[in-house]
């Protein structure tokens, strides 16, 4: 995946946020339960804003973690996510009805649709998804993640990653299960199985090479000094042209992660811990 293919994919996930319903465009999708070093939200219209613990999310926001940024996040269905540093992740759609459970008397299906640009995440999936797993899905460049039930891990390298020696999508199945699915046929991983996507065109495999990149240890933090480097990352998603992959390592992409440890929704549900 060189740059610009991410660049295309980018404006693309761009355009289907401009279509966005526009009671979905104002309903908050989840909350920050914490943020550490640095993190940005730069909403639809491209403005942009510091996320701090507590900031709330709405559909159509983009996630930019910066070198050292890791936030962890409590959807409004209960679902829960852990982002990792360099990380850009998108809410394309989320539509929490309280036809569905939900607190606000939003029109629309259930929605809970992500878009995982670059950088890595950890998912547990919420109501939504548990109602109906089609109505969860992460789509990156080069394959969309679907649901079966799942606590799972996903890394995008665009730029070479700690551990991983190819660039591609890396996936990791704790919990339930995932299915990777792109024009060249679909993989099912279950609880312990790992999986990796070279590219659109390239069958899903199962990879012990995606188990070791995940396992891989925490590399030393980055020095979060570099105010300006990070900003830039920022305007770049805002403007929707420029590429984020940077050609630098995605920092600490195989470390620490975060997990459940007590009911979904909880404040401190999520615990970092070095990955098994």
């Amino acid at each position: 995946m060189n740059r610009l293919m991410t660049h295309f994919w980018r404006c693309t996930v761009a355009c289907l946020l401009v279509a966005l319903p526009l009671a979905a465009a104002h309903a908050d999708a989840g909350q920050a339960l914490f943020v550490y070093g640095k993190a940005y939200v730069v909403s639809a219209d491209g403005s942009r804003t510091a996320l701090t613990k507590g900031s709330t999310v709405q559909s159509g926001d983009t996630i930019v973690t910066s070198a050292n940024g890791r936030v962890q996040m409590r959807m409004e269905d209960g679902g829960l996510l852990a982002l990792r540093p360099q990380t850009e992740f998108v809410i394309e759609e989320f539509n929490f009805p309280a036809s569905a459970g939900g607190a606000v008397a939003s029109a629309g299906e259930p929605r809970s649709f992500f878009a995982l640009v670059k950088g890595g995440f950890r998912s547990i999936t919420g109501a939504i998804g548990k109602a109906d797993k089609a109505d969860y899905r992460v789509r990156t460049p080069v394959a969309t993640i679907g649901i079966r039930g799942t606590d799972f891990t996903a890394v995008f390298c665009d730029a070479g990653c700690t551990g991983a020696t190819q660039k591609g999508l890396y996936v990791g199945v704790t919990d339930g299960g995932v299915t990777l699915r792109n024009d060249g046929g679909s993989l099912d991983l279950d609880p312990g199985q790992f999986g990796y996507v070279r590219d659109a065109e390239s069958s899903p495999e199962k990879s012990a090479e995606a188990a070791r990149m995940l396992a891989a240890e925490v590399a030393p933090e980055a020095d979060e000094s570099e105010d300006e480097s990070a900003s830039a990352e920022v305007a770049a998603v805002a403007e929707g042209g420029e590429n984020l992959s940077g050609g630098g390592a995605v920092a600490g992409s195989g470390g620490a992660v975060a997990y459940a440890t007590g009911p979904l929704g909880s404040d401190n549900a999520f615990t970092a811990v070095s990955a098994q």
